[in-house]
């Protein structure tokens, strides 16, 4: 049924309908064990959003009209990597590979909150994402989840955007004080 969705909305270049649709497809793919076809889908999101919508080093791009489902997608799309970089880390991962993994996860994690940020102060979707962090985060101690802090503060600059709400769900598991969980 998704997939005729997905034929219909390209025959008739729906893109914001068909965004939802290929969302729905890679979580099922994913769902199913079949990352790759998962990523195929996820790849289709970002094909049909303008380049303008994405998040550069340096932030966001000036977008005089912009279509607000484009950011709810884009977000969706990060949180889905995030999650899925976050299934490789088993308990056998240690050391270098472990701690790639955990970068790899919390920079789609900023990411993903950027545009959620952008998308609407409240939406629903960020308080999945923050809880979605706590939850793969929660188990790390010490310099691992001092480099997370590191990792969050990094991308940040980077891209221009201001992750507090990251660095106090880090702060909530370090038991920081907020002022020093967002410095």
């Amino acid at each position: 049924m998704q997939l005729q969705a997905a034929n219909i909305a390209d025959q008739f270049q729906l893109a914001r309908q068909a965004l939802d649709t290929y969302d729905d497809l890679a979580q099922t793919y994913a769902d199913s064990g079949d990352l790759p076809t998962a990523r195929e889908w996820l790849a289709r999101i970002e094909q049909a959003i303008p380049p303008e919508y994405r998040l550069q080093p340096g932030g966001f791009g000036k977008i005089d009209d912009p279509i607000d489902e484009y950011w709810l997608a884009l977000g969706k799309l990060h949180l889905q990597r995030a999650i899925w970089t976050s299934k490789g880390l088993d308990e056998t991962l240690t050391g270098a590979g472990k701690d790639l993994l955990l970068e790899q996860m919390m920079t789609e994690f900023v990411i993903s909150v950027a545009y959620f940020e952008k998308f609407s102060d409240v939406a629903p979707r960020l308080r999945e994402t923050l809880a979605a962090v706590y939850r793969r985060i929660r188990p790390l101690k010490g310099e691992r989840l001092d480099h997370l802090r590191d990792v969050v503060r990094q991308v940040g600059q980077t891209y221009n955007v201001v992750p507090k709400r990251l660095l106090l769900v880090i702060e909530d598991i370090a038991g920081l004080s907020e002022e020093e969980a967002v410095q």
